[in-house]
């Protein structure tokens, strides 16, 4: 999608203008112009969290891996949390948790 032109001053406006667009077609072009702006920004946080994300997605990985070696299966395992490495897969899917409540939000 192409840049929205900037309804807030400078030549853009003038040419806006000179169209004899009705009020209503400016607040239209305001509002297109914020929602892309918003949608830019959020697209930017997103890829901040990419990072994260695909570290802890590797986190839970070798957990699972690592409980299928053991007797148990990893959702057994997590489920009782005897060892340590079941308490930091916990705090790994609560940090992926918050990342998609923040994502959601948005």
């Amino acid at each position: 999608m192409q840049a929205v032109v900037s309804l807030y001053g400078g030549p853009a406006t003038a040419t806006l203008n000179d169209l004899g667009l009705s009020p209503q077609a400016l607040l239209c072009l305001q509002a297109a112009e914020e929602f892309e702006n918003r949608r830019s920004r959020n697209l930017e946080k997103i890829c901040k969290y990419m990072e994260k994300i695909e570290v802890e997605l590797e986190k839970l990985r070798k957990y699972e891996e690592n409980a299928q070696i053991s007797r148990l299966g990893y959702y057994d395992s997590f489920k009782l949390q005897n060892e340590e490495d079941d308490f930091h897969a916990n705090v790994s899917r609560l940090e992926l948790a918050g990342i998609w409540e923040e994502i959601n939000e948005m």
